[in-house]
């Protein structure tokens, strides 16, 4: 298995950031090869990043399908601006 992990600061609307979450859940049945998909606010106040996503796909080439596939690019063109200062971390499962 791989893992896709982002985690961000993120300063919009509680209702901006639910359409995007739901959105974000709905690939885990349209997309081939996730696994599962869940999204999150950070329960821990004042932390450097705010919110998290997290990715698992059966491998790596399903990771790759995943980033190319457009649902995936009309996320990032519909709801790219409100993850701000992200970084991501990927790795295999054993």
């Amino acid at each position: 298995m791989y893992e896709r992990v982002v985690v961000g600061r993120v300063d919009e609307t509680a209702e901006e950031i639910d359409s995007a979450r739901k959105m974000f859940k709905s690939f885990q049945n349209k997309i081939p090869g996730i696994l599962s998909a869940s999204s999150g606010v950070n329960a821990i106040e004042n932390a450097p990043y705010n919110f998290a996503v997290v990715i698992r796909f059966k491998d790596k080439e399903d990771r790759e399908l995943y980033r190319t596939h457009p649902l995936h690019k009309s996320l990032e063109d519909r709801y790219g601006h409100i993850l701000k200062e992200a970084t991501t971390v990927e790795y295999e499962i054993d």
